[in-house]
């Protein structure tokens, strides 16, 4: 039987695996923008069409999914992970980074014979609460617990990450948006990054494989030489297979050649590399998307003249995009999952929003995930991303960083120094990273410019709704021939487009105000 352009057909299992039962109809190609609705009769008669000159689409796997959301039914939750699913396996040790942890409840997801094995565990906690997650490892003797070193006022740790290696002697690398503690994983929308399994290098293997082991070794040795062991035996690996480019942030004032390698000097670095693609260069929107916002000033300068610019590099156009803010109202936090009890982490408070409104209202989008799954689900995620209107990604960021300068840094100095109080870490998603087992002319530009490196071929990131998702097959890598057609490498934006700009009576959720009205289990907010 032959399928026609865009029938794409997954199951449940991992990435990869044979679907178990197929859908009866073909679907939307999410390439080419055909209507999830539309109503033909040659979609269902597929099995004596005459043979296709076109070669069907290819769906890589992005490795990007979302965390599963208990309360909500199988088809809003395809291609979601719980904390269980990461933990399968037969685990020898881990590096655990978070901000907090609740560490019984973590072991707890652990597989039994795995609950003993030398884990590090890198936090953010201070005070009493330091002191309970102290209390709390002398029941666990395996456990390491380290705070790392905040040079800067007012800075965390606050990078969410995991890195387990199993005795088969693999290692997963995982870049997450939850805290460690019960009520991260479950009800939330939250985003999840996991490397392919790597093996450990060759003996005839290059000290460096990649720039990934390279920016990670480097984010590594950021922590003053407390992760020194790992840092070791992190470099032990073979980083080459994963398709990403990481960001990091580390504490400290940054100078020199230091400049570019942290925060969103970084991201500026990275993006001006990229080419992005044609519907992208004249009419795009840059998209933030977070869970707190911090004190940006009272005006627009660290947002659009900064952090903006930014958000804005590009390798084909100085076109600057349209900035939008995706952040929930109080009505979204009202009628969630969680009702009130959810705006106890999205952190934005009333006085910061006072001085900021001018400039941020104009630009604020609501919470608005009915299509995508995640309505009632309120945001933890945090992701920034550069779209077209027709749903073409230029790139896309996952990442533990929300709005704030102590996350992406300021400049002092007239611009020759960029402070950063916190660390962070996310991964960076554009076409480039796809081409690899690609036949593809070679590149000798500087500038990374995969929708010109094909004859007739595309390869883009697009966005893909849960209505789609279950009936695309996504593999590992594309052939590595020209007889495959287009390339799509489907992202699974946790909110719908377009976004739903807030309304004249729609107010930023601030999380030190009361609130009288009655929320969705029937409690106020007092």
């Amino acid at each position: 039987m032959k399928r026609r352009i865009g029938q794409i057909i997954e199951s449940d299992e991992e990435p990869g695996a044979s679907a178990s039962k197929k859908p009866n109809r073909s679907t939307p190609d999410i390439l080419h923008g055909e209507d999830k609705n539309a109503n033909s009769d040659a979609d269902t008669e597929i099995a004596d069409e005459e043979p296709s000159h076109h070669q069907p689409t290819v769906y890589l796997d992005p490795n990007i999914r979302l965390m599963r959301v208990n309360d909500l039914p199988n088809h809003q939750n395809v291609w979601s992970k719980s904390l269980s699913d990461l933990f399968r396996g037969d685990l020898e040790c881990m590096l655990q980074l978070n901000y907090m942890f609740q560490l019984s409840w973590m072991m707890s997801h652990l597989p039994v014979q795995s609950r003993t094995i030398p884990i590090t565990v890198v936090h953010g906690l201070q005070g009493m609460s330091q002191s309970i997650l102290q209390s709390e490892s002398l029941h666990f003797p395996s456990v390491r617990i380290i705070f790392p070193h905040l040079p800067i006022a007012y800075g965390t740790h606050h990078t969410k990450a995991m890195f387990l290696i199993y005795r088969s002697g693999h290692l997963r690398v995982v870049i997450h948006t939850a805290n460690m503690i019960s009520q991260d994983w479950g009800r939330k929308t939250q985003g999840i990054w996991t490397s392919p399994l790597l093996p450990k290098k060759s003996s005839d293997t290059p000290n460096s494989t990649s720039a990934f082991e390279r920016d990670l070794l480097q984010y590594i040795s950021a922590y003053d030489g407390r992760l020194s062991t790992w840092h070791k035996r992190l470099a032990e690996y073979d980083f080459s297979s994963c398709k990403a480019t990481l960001i990091a942030s580390a504490p400290g004032r940054h100078t020199g050649d230091a400049l570019k390698k942290w925060g969103h000097l970084r991201l500026r670095k990275c993006l001006s590399d990229i080419a992005v693609p044609e519907d992208c260069r004249e009419n795009s929107t840059v998209i933030c998307q977070f869970s707190s916002i911090g004190s940006l000033g009272p005006t627009d300068a660290w947002l659009v003249n900064e952090f903006g610019l930014s958000l804005s590099a590009a390798g084909n156009t100085s076109e600057m995009p349209d900035l939008r803010l995706v952040f929930p109202t109080v009505e979204n936090v009202r009628t969630s999952l969680e009702g009130w009890d959810a705006g106890d982490s999205i952190p934005f408070n009333s006085t910061n929003w006072n001085k900021q409104k001018g400039y941020m209202r104009p630009r604020l989008c609501q919470w608005s995930a009915e299509r995508a799954g995640r309505e009632r689900a309120m945001p933890h995620i945090k992701t920034f991303t550069r779209v077209s209107p027709t749903g073409t990604i230029a790139w896309f960021l996952l990442t533990s960083s929300n709005l704030s300068k102590a996350a992406w840094g300021s400049f002092e100095k007239g611009g020759t120094q960029l402070m950063i109080r916190s660390y962070e870490l996310g991964v960076l998603l554009a076409p480039h990273h796809f081409q690899v087992g690609l036949t593809l002319p070679p590149i000798t530009a500087v500038l990374i410019d995969p929708f010109q490196a094909f004859s007739g071929q595309q390869l883009v990131l697009r966005n893909v709704t849960p209505d789609i998702a279950p009936y695309i097959d996504l593999v590992a890598s594309a052939p590595s021939t020209r007889t495959a057609g287009d390339v799509v490498v489907p992202i699974r934006l946790p909110y719908d487009l377009p976004l739903v700009p807030y309304g004249a009576a729609d107010e930023p959720w601030t999380v030190d105000l009361p609130r009288s009205q009655v929320d969705s289990i029937g409690r106020r907010k007092l």
